[in-house]
């Protein structure tokens, strides 16, 4: 077997990379906060990643860091149709460059496919391989997109650069739950491998339940540790859900009246989570999102395994066919930019922790596999 290769993702992004809050690592370049100065906009609020305003501060980023000439193309690489296909299209929509998005999920039970995907700006391709980016950049070659100054390639971060669907994802889902048991073992004293804790966050977690829970990690995480630290019961929050048009600013009045017989911990989390809830923070459970960027972290790694399958099975790899792609198109003066829709908090160390050596997500190193499981 071939030597497993070691890198990081910043080997082609050179620190030029936002996360949730839109303020670039390249601390050279503007943030959200200098897009809505310039604009001369009052509107503050951070967009999400499938926003309209979310497009145009992108564009606005990326025309200060192309500053060698006007941007003409922008190969897109993400693994989500809705999310990343959606980003794609605003920005292209905004800035009438030429477009080409590559979504991938992979499926190694079905037959390998690139297809075209239904789009009003730019074009989209599907697949269910990741090795089909080969002939995703034959077909830029023969739509003449050329891989120069003139060109941008963006990425999303999370279950494309790291972590890919269909290959890797799992693991990055598992680190989530793993820092709400964190919490839930320092703040409650309940045993990590807590059975009930887990089966309130697998059922809170489905679909059914996102109008209530936005499809929000900070959201879900402080839910099911007040469901468990009260000793609520599922079906009573489940009626409420369903039956009344119960919303989560409902839920937090509940705890604020219950709030006196928490226990210690659960009282500090439910009021950082309301104070940064009620000021309109999309990520207002702070002390959960640091334990995600420790528990992420750690899965960061040289592997302790030499078969490529047990790697991919225990730790966050890097996309073998992603990395080599942006690589390439890095060498050749493309402008590789990295999206990440994970909160700044759990993907950068605090002071203390970066003069302790430890690092941002998009400059750990780790194992870079080519290929999922056959």
């Amino acid at each position: 077997m071939n030597k497993i290769k070691i890198g990081s993702i910043n080997d082609f992004l050179k620190d030029n990379i936002v996360y949730r809050n839109l303020r670039p690592y390249e601390a050279s370049l503007p943030s959200f906060d200098d897009f809505c100065i310039e604009k001369k906009s009052s509107h503050m609020q951070l967009p999400r990643k499938t926003d309209l305003l979310y497009a145009e501060t992108i564009v606005y980023i990326l025309n200060k860091a192309h500053k060698d000439q006007p941007i003409k193309n922008l190969i897109y690489i993400g693994d989500t149709l809705m999310n990343d296909g959606g980003a794609f299209q605003n920005i292209i929509h905004h800035s009438k460059w030429n477009g080409f998005c590559f979504i991938c999920d992979e499926k190694n039970n079905q037959d390998s496919i690139l297809k075209k995907a239904k789009s009003d700006y730019g074009t989209i391709y599907t697949s269910n391989r990741w090795d089909q980016i080969e002939k995703f950049f034959n077909i830029l070659s023969k739509n003449d997109i050329l891989f120069d100054q003139s060109t941008v390639l963006l990425i999303d971060m999370d279950k494309t650069m790291v972590g890919a669907r269909g290959r890797n994802d799992q693991i990055i889902d598992d680190v989530r739950l793993e820092a709400a048991k964190i919490i839930l073992h320092d703040s409650l004293n309940i045993d990590k491998n807590d059975s009930e804790f887990k089966n309130i966050y697998s059922v809170f977690n489905a679909p059914k339940y996102h109008p209530f829970t936005k499809d929000n990690q900070d959201f879900l995480v402080y839910i099911c540790l007040m469901i468990r630290g009260n000793n609520l019961l599922i079906k009573d929050l489940s009626q409420k859900i369903e039956n009344d048009n119960y919303q989560l600013k409902d839920f937090i009045s509940d705890m604020d009246l219950n709030i006196k017989t928490m226990p210690v911990g659960l009282q500090k989390i439910h009021k950082e989570f309301k104070y940064y809830y009620e000021l309109g923070d999309p990520t207002p459970f702070k002390q959960f999102r640091k334990s995600e960027y420790i528990a992420t972290s750690k899965q960061f790694k040289i592997p302790l395994f030499e078969n490529e399958e047990d790697i991919i099975n225990s730790q966050i790899v890097i996309t073998g066919e992603v990395y080599h792609f942006a690589l390439e198109a890095e060498k050749k003066g493309v402008l590789v930019f990295g999206l990440s829709d994970k909160p700044d908090e759990a993907s950068i160390p605090e002071s203390d922790q970066l003069k302790n050596g430890m690092l941002p997500l998009h400059q750990l190193k780790t194992a870079i596999i080519q290929g999922g499981n056959k």
